[in-house]
């Protein structure tokens, strides 16, 4: 259910203006339509949280370290790129519930 959601909401927020660069969009959108279409069974969904923590906490890396200014606040990609990373932890790590 969470990569379902965590998908959606990656589709949702690549559609709304917010990031400036079209690639920032295009990975959004791509992210966002796996995310929905792995969403249908556990282990594909934990493979897609992997995927999200490994591709955006590099992205996050990349984008803190490119930042010279001392104390510069984040920018918004840096802010998407850590909410995407920490929903595929998140993902990865929270089991399944098994319907009783």
């Amino acid at each position: 259910m969470l990569a379902f959601v965590v998908g959606s909401l990656q589709f949702v927020f690549a559609l709304l203006p917010v990031l400036p660069g079209p690639p920032d969009r295009t990975l959004q959108v791509c992210t966002g339509l796996v995310g929905v279409l792995l969403a249908h069974k556990h282990q594909y969904a934990r493979l897609y949280g992997v995927a999200l923590l490994l591709v955006y906490g590099k992205l996050l890396i990349a984008d803190v370290d490119a930042s010279t200014a001392w104390l510069q606040l984040p920018t918004v990609e840096t802010v998407a790129y850590g909410r995407a990373a920490l929903a595929g932890l998140v993902i990865a790590v929270v089991p399944a519930f098994g319907r009783r």
